[in-house]
């Protein structure tokens, strides 16, 4: 889980603490004790850490005291985002000799402490969410920072986001700095404000859910379909969402566009006099057109799961096996042979057969397309 540490007006004896937190995996951002300057760090980057010597504490209370909500605007359902979990006064003769006065003046705010302390403490903020997840640090770390999916950790009262992962604003095309404090409805991420207490009251009766489909909104407006997987975790005593999101996007629209090339296509073999069919590697039937019912006096619906050599003259069955094997071999082959019709007498076929071609490059079947063509074996045997 990203930490980002705000630290106030560092001296400059810093760098080698600040190189020590990056190496941890904090993000550190280094302000100048200026009330303005303070204000806009906490308002933009909404920190969860916050670190300043004891000349600038001063300071720094009275931003984070302007920062609060009026206790009578506060909603007991949701209260303020808290991000400044915690004060940490980086220890030096400074702030040692102002312990007594520093100490107690706001909850949030610890003694001073060593660059060994203050990384310890900052780890354990840390683990509480990767334990929460019943994961190790590391693991989590892993997983957090490099997942391409979209995780976000959010409040589950309101949908307030709490933290990101990289993956979550390459989706999306938001900043961190424009999501975290915000909620899902402030940010319109939800197709409707109704999917997501869906969303809420499934997950809440359930505890999780595994790869739920959803349409979330991006920044620039354009909606995306996703996979979404959640479950509810507890940070210090609040109900909190941890979800994985993935974008299916491009296979839903794959998906899309192959039902309307299929249902185009049985528009075409349903108004068609030849026979169509589509068989799979064992030559079972896999898809009938009406024109069976017609020619053949076969339920099309009836047949599919049957093998098409079931009906297939006995002298002709070897014939249209090699021809079935060669169409899936070569891409394509041509047979004439009987097929019987449901009243028992024998009809002359002339078929074709192409091979349909999977996405890995190997035939999953054969499109078929036969023509009776009896009366012209009548007529060619009665000329010889």
């Amino acid at each position: 889980m990203l930490i980002p540490v705000l630290w106030i007006d560092p001296p400059e004896s810093g760098p080698g603490l600040a190189a020590r937190l990056s190496a941890a995996g904090f993000e550190v951002v280094a302000v100048a004790s200026v009330p303005a300057a303070i204000q806009q760090a906490l308002a933009d980057r909404r920190p969860r850490v916050v670190m300043a010597r004891a000349g600038a504490m001063s300071l720094l209370l009275a931003a984070l005291r302007d920062a609060a909500q009026p206790p009578a605007a506060q909603d007991p359902a949701n209260p303020p985002i808290d991000p400044f979990r915690l004060v940490i006064i980086p220890a030096d003769a400074e702030a040692t000799a102002a312990r007594d006065a520093i100490a107690g003046a706001d909850a949030g705010v610890v003694e001073p402490l060593t660059a060994d302390a203050i990384i310890s403490r900052l780890r354990f903020l840390r683990t509480q969410t990767a334990e929460a997840l019943g994961l190790s640090e590391d693991r989590f770390a892993l997983a957090f920072f490099g997942s391409p999916d979209a995780i976000n950790l959010n409040r589950v009262t309101d949908g307030l986001y709490v933290d990101v992962n990289p993956g979550f604003l390459a989706l999306t095309g938001y900043t961190r700095e424009e999501v975290i404090g915000r909620t899902s409805l402030e940010l319109n991420i939800w197709e409707t404000p109704a999917h997501r207490a869906a969303f809420v009251d499934r997950l809440s009766r359930d505890q999780r859910i595994d790869n739920m489909e959803a349409s979330f909104r991006m920044k620039d407006g354009f909606m995306r379909t996703a996979l979404i997987s959640a479950r509810i975790i507890v940070l210090q005593g609040q109900a909190h969402v941890i979800s994985v999101t993935r974008d299916i996007s491009d296979k839903k629209q794959a998906e899309l566009a192959l039902q309307a090339s299929e249902a185009r296509f049985r528009r075409i073999t349903e108004n068609m006099s030849d026979l169509v069919a589509e068989l799979d590697l064992q030559g079972r039937f896999r898809y009938v057109c009406p024109a069976y019912r017609q020619t053949l006096g076969l339920d099309p619906e009836a047949l599919v799961g049957q093998l098409a050599f079931e009906r297939v003259h006995p002298e002709d069955v070897e014939l249209v096996r090699r021809a079935f094997v060669h169409g899936l071999t070569n891409g394509d082959a041509g047979v004439e042979f009987r097929y019987q019709h449901a009243d028992g007498r024998w009809i002359w076929f002339q078929t074709t057969g192409h091979a349909v071609i999977g996405g890995d490059g190997r035939p999953e079947g054969v499109v078929i397309a036969s023509r009776d063509i009896s009366e012209r074996r009548r007529d060619r045997k009665s000329v010889v």
